[in-house]
């Protein structure tokens, strides 16, 4: 939200199987050096009507199993701790970000 750009990666589903995936992993892909705990990270697929925020490592695969096995794609939002989710009124909605 902070920044007037956005960097987008992608990380293939053989990936996770190689690598797993963890909120760590998240930083280290996007190539931020800094500690989880500053960071909000949210989920969210075709299937889902709003982002779920990720609070541990094992809510990324217990929201996927809930919502995203369908899904071909699915986006993991990282912001700042104290940004605006990606749900609210203040924020750009998830469609128009990923346009941008």
């Amino acid at each position: 939200m902070n920044l007037p750009t956005f960097v987008q990666h992608q990380y293939t589903f053989a990936d996770v199987r190689r690598n797993g995936i963890k909120l760590e992993n998240i930083l280290t892909i996007l190539n931020v050096e800094d500690e989880v705990q500053k960071f909000a990270f949210y989920l969210h697929s075709a299937s889902m009507a709003a982002a779920v925020r990720l609070l541990s490592d094992e809510s990324i695969l217990v929201t996927y199993n809930l919502y995203c096995q369908k899904d071909d794609v699915i986006t993991i939002l990282v912001r700042g701790i104290n940004e605006p989710s990606p749900n609210t009124s203040r924020s750009p909605s998830h469609q128009n970000s990923l346009r941008e």
